[in-house]
């Protein structure tokens, strides 16, 4: 079978959470992006490569971050892309559009990258020796917003982390907090169980976390299992959840407070397990989705010995039980006609229901080709949406890891491209939502002052019905803060660093307006 939805050790699903409304159903290219909407780039000549993550500056220049194959064979090297707006490089970042380094003789892994409130970049790379197993170590990378290296952390932009600090990762997220510290759940090379760092923003662990800077679950709160891969969510009350799988036919969710200790009253001891597919072995996760209600959806992609795929979503409940009102039973498995469909990226749009990014394989010769797939918000397929629910791309033969979704209706997608081997970026309308004309006319109905904000803002909505909910997102689309009905023009802003921020709001009618304000301090 030559399919090539990815079992690597180091993957990247990078996912934004926030809500969208489609009131139709459709996806095409953006043909006002670099060629006709999909390109394939090589980062450096000759080489292959794969983009795992992206990330959306606030002027909408795009960053993406990929491992890099120079001889084709073994990856040893990192890019960073910038690309403008319309998908062509931005030379003035770097070097033409491209920073790169390569560390010879080490293996690497990839997979977030961040902005930071102060324009800088952030970025962890895992290295591992070819030749000598005890070399191993992560690093932080920061980078100026030009894309040159911040020379005021660590030596040359990086901080490196060995043995002596924490096990070295064998995969590892990263999930950076309002206020710039960067949290990152991992799992150990030596015994491959999880725990968690936490860095403050000038790359020293953070003391306050877990035991030191380092936060380990109980030995009853997960199994004796060989954990395989994790992705973690931020909570808007600061603590998190990291999402694994396991070699034991099982996933599991594991609830940690703000301060790095476990949250006892979630699932069993703080981790709920799920044995969802006997007989498979647990591989791919897509980035979890934290439903408003405080329900997880996980999508996950198995397969048995004689590598038949088995793909689905589920859900947990917010006490991390197993939510048997999802889809039939507590499962959605549809592949949509295809021998397998598994979603990298789940939305979860204004009225609840699901928006998934990924990819579908047609036949086993396949490589595997972009889809888009909509769900109720309790699992079912929503047929109304393209082809029975889903919106293939089948002249697209690539797989998305990442996606990102601006209020301007668009969304780009970056991951591996099976053409020519290189790293893929593509932009897409999404129809249905609300066309752009009546988007940007919503967009101009909301106004915040001041912007820039200190502590509070002034919001002004000019339509006709009240404002029903409010979020802060950061740059990333990772929900800041949350709000109820609004009974007041004014709002006090949380506690979080200076810097971009996305204010939404939804009407009585249910119709969404974006702003973007600068938050500054005092």
């Amino acid at each position: 079978m030559n399919f090539k939805f990815p079992f690597y050790v180091f993957l990247c699903f990078f996912c934004t959470t926030s809500s969208f409304l489609f009131s139709q159903s459709n996806v095409t290219y953006d043909e006002s992006f670099l060629n006709n909407g999909y390109q394939e780039f090589s980062v450096t000549s000759g080489s292959v490569s794969t983009a795992f993550g992206m990330t959306r500056q606030p002027d909408g220049k795009l960053l993406t971050i990929s491992v890099v194959y120079p001889n084709i064979s073994i990856a040893n090297g990192v890019g960073i892309n910038r690309f403008n707006e319309n998908g062509s490089l931005d030379s003035s970042f770097a070097d033409n559009g491209l920073f790169f380094f390569l560390r010879d003789s080490f293996s690497c892994g990839v997979k977030d990258i961040h902005i930071l409130p102060n324009g800088k970049i952030l970025f962890g790379v895992a290295f591992s020796s070819y030749y000598d197993n005890a070399k191993k170590y992560f690093a932080l990378f920061r980078l100026n917003a030009d894309g040159s290296p911040d020379d005021s952390f660590g030596v040359d932009g990086i901080r490196n982390y060995d043995n002596s600090y924490f096990a070295f990762p064998t995969n590892f997220s990263t999930v950076l907090h309002p206020n710039g510290t960067l949290l990152v759940p991992m799992i150990s090379d030596n015994d491959r169980s999880l725990f968690a760092v936490q860095f403050l923003s000038n790359g020293d662990l953070d003391l306050s976390f877990g035991d030191n800077g380092v936060a380990t679950p109980f030995p009853d709160n997960l199994p004796d299992e060989n954990l395989f891969e994790n992705w973690s969510i931020l909570l808007p009350s600061g603590g998190f959840i990291v999402a694994t799988s396991g070699f034991n036919n099982a996933y599991y969710l594991t609830k940690f407070f703000q301060n790095g200790t476990i949250d006892p009253a979630y699932g069993l001891n703080g981790t709920a397990t799920f044995n969802v597919a006997p007989g498979y072995s647990p591989g791919n996760i897509g980035q979890p989705l934290l439903q408003s209600s405080g329900k997880v959806v996980l999508s996950v992609l198995d397969y048995d010995d004689d590598e038949v795929l088995s793909s689905y979503i589920f859900r947990a409940n917010a006490d991390g039980s197993f939510d048997n009102n999802f889809g039939l039973n507590g499962y959605t498995g549809e592949s949509f006609g295809q021998l397998a469909a598994f979603a990298s990226s789940l939305h979860e749009m204004a009225d609840g229901s699901i928006f998934a990014v990924g990819a579908v394989l047609p036949d086993p010769n396949s490589d595997g080709i972009i889809a888009f797939f909509k769900y109720s918000s309790e699992g079912q397929v929503d047929e109304s949406f393209g082809q029975n629910g889903h919106v293939p791309f089948p002249e697209q033969d690539a797989f998305p890891y990442d996606a990102v979704i601006a209020p301007n209706n668009k969304i780009t997608i970056c991951g591996d491209g099976f053409v020519d081997n290189g790293s893929m970026i593509a932009r897409f309308n999404l129809e249905g939502i609300s066309n752009t004309t009546e988007t940007n006319l919503l967009n101009a109905s909301l106004q915040l002052s001041p912007n820039p904000a200190t502590d509070h803002l002034n919001i002004q909505w000019a339509e006709d019905a009240p404002i029903e909910a409010i979020e802060i997102l950061n740059i990333q689309g990772q929900l800041v803060q949350q709000y109820g009905a609004v009974n007041q023009n004014m709002l006090v802003l949380p506690t979080m660093a200076a810097g971009h921020y996305f204010l939404k709001i939804r009407d009585a009618k249910g119709r969404i307006a974006v702003q973007e304000f600068v938050k500054m301090d005092k």
